[in-house]
């Protein structure tokens, strides 16, 4: 009898784990298939309001769902659709939309789109809270600002990167881009790091970030390899820009990794702060090396405008 008892609920037992794993493939399925879905939806939502980003965003679904059979399979499982038929029907879904959009056509906006785009807004928003949060205890800690700004910003990196990648670049609520949220959010992020006061000539009204007051303008990009340096321009630069720093401001400190900035004044007159050195501007180049923490001020009631380049 007590045989005969075992046996039963050792039969019972196995079907119980039977149940229990069938049912683990199943939402394992079910999941995958959702990520998928998803995937279509963002993608060609993103070519619905922005057909010139037809190639990107093409690209990044197609990663996205490579990746999803990737990490399937890691799991010891064999996904239940075919990679090259997932590709496929991205493919033609988005190629569909952008032939539509070429034509001129208003094409309305999948439902499913907007609550999509606005959970993973979210999610990328309480990693950024949460990344504010961390910077303000490892001040608390006393922890050098050096260390805190490159932990943040390998961090802010690392999300910035998770946002364009599970959005597939599209724009988040209330804003008119997503590299325009994202850009705010590194300027706040940079302003947030700071240990102050900073060391100034003046009194300061404000504290900006380069890239807040960018400049449209053609850079001439030779002369930079030869001043001060006499560099051959053997490589091409790592960046390029122009920038102003209105009268009473200064930048935020900013630290390039491995990237040698070479600057140009072209108007105006300041200061540049460069780890514990202080350089008055004058019409010329100047070089700030790689990881040095650098930032500019204003000290004339007119424009500070600079030129730069960047080199590896």
């Amino acid at each position: 009898m007590n045989t005969t008892i075992r046996r039963i609920l050792l039969g019972l037992s196995c079907l119980l784990l039977c149940v229990q794993v069938s049912e683990a493939k199943s939402r394992k399925r079910k999941a995958f298939v959702a990520a998928k879905k998803e995937i279509v939806v963002l993608t060609v939502e993103r070519i619905r309001t922005a057909h010139y980003d037809f190639q990107r965003a093409v690209v990044m679904g197609e990663n996205r769902i490579q990746q999803l059979h990737a990490d399937y399979q890691v799991d010891g499982s064999t996904p239940p659709t075919k990679l090259s038929r997932d590709l496929s029907t991205l493919r033609s879904a988005c190629q569909k939309m952008r032939l539509q959009r070429a034509r001129g056509r208003k094409m309305p906006p999948d439902p499913k789109a907007a609550p999509l785009i606005e959970k993973y807004w979210d999610e990328y928003a309480a990693g950024y809270d949460n990344l504010l949060n961390t910077i303000q205890m490892q001040k608390q800690m006393k922890a050098p600002e050096n260390r805190i700004y490159w932990d943040a910003m390998s961090a802010f990196v690392r999300l910035r990167s998770m946002a364009e990648e599970k959005l597939v670049f599209n724009t988040p609520p209330g804003y008119r881009r997503l590299q325009e949220a994202l850009n705010k959010n590194e300027w706040t992020l940079l302003k947030a790091i700071e240990i102050t006061p900073k060391k100034t000539r003046g009194h300061i009204e404000c504290v900006v970030a380069p890239e807040e007051n960018i400049r449209t303008v053609t850079v001439d990009v030779a002369p930079f390899y030869h001043h001060p340096q006499g560099l051959l321009p053997e490589t091409s630069p790592e960046k390029i820009g122009a920038f102003t720093v209105p009268p009473g401001c200064r930048t935020v400190t900013k630290r390039e990794s491995g990237i040698k900035l070479i600057f140009r004044l072209s108007h105006g007159k300041g200061v540049a702060y460069m780890g514990s050195s202080e350089i008055d501007l004058i019409y010329g180049y100047f070089v700030v090396p790689p990881d040095t923490a650098y930032y500019f001020e204003n000290t004339t009631p007119e424009p500070l405008n600079l030129e730069y380049i960047g080199l590896r």
